[in-house]
């Protein structure tokens, strides 16, 4: 879904009990080649515990022409 700060940001909920780094990755590149992406730079992740696991991943899809 579209982030409330950026249209351009999304925001992706798994229905996951358990979800490791690999999978959180395989989610990335899925949501690129989506959205027409060939690659993704600048990629980030964070991991951190709340009231529950989670991942946070930013990073830049790229198109080339």
């Amino acid at each position: 879904v579209p982030s409330e700060l950026n249209p351009n940001w999304y925001t992706i909920e798994t229905k996951f009990e358990t979800i490791n780094y690999e999978e959180v990755l395989d989610i990335a590149v899925k949501e690129a080649k989506a959205k027409g992406a060939d690659a993704l730079v600048n990629l980030r992740v964070e991991h951190t515990y709340s009231e529950r696991e989670r991942y946070k991943i930013t990073g830049l899809c790229i198109k080339r022409l």
